[in-house]
């Protein structure tokens, strides 16, 4: 009981610490995305010339 006591109380900490966390993640992924498609469009160029 003294563990789900504890889980209430820094349930909102927690659930701002998750939703940040998985922001993060989101942002993280789409910069590497991006970088990955700006080095594909980089290549292309270079086999252009």
């Amino acid at each position: 009981m003294k563990a789900a006591r504890n889980l209430k109380r820094g349930s909102r900490a927690q659930q701002i610490a998750r939703v940040s966390w998985r922001v993060e993640i989101l942002r993280y992924n789409r910069a590497q995305r991006v970088r990955q498609h700006a080095a594909k469009a980089f290549l292309k160029t270079l086999g252009a010339l």
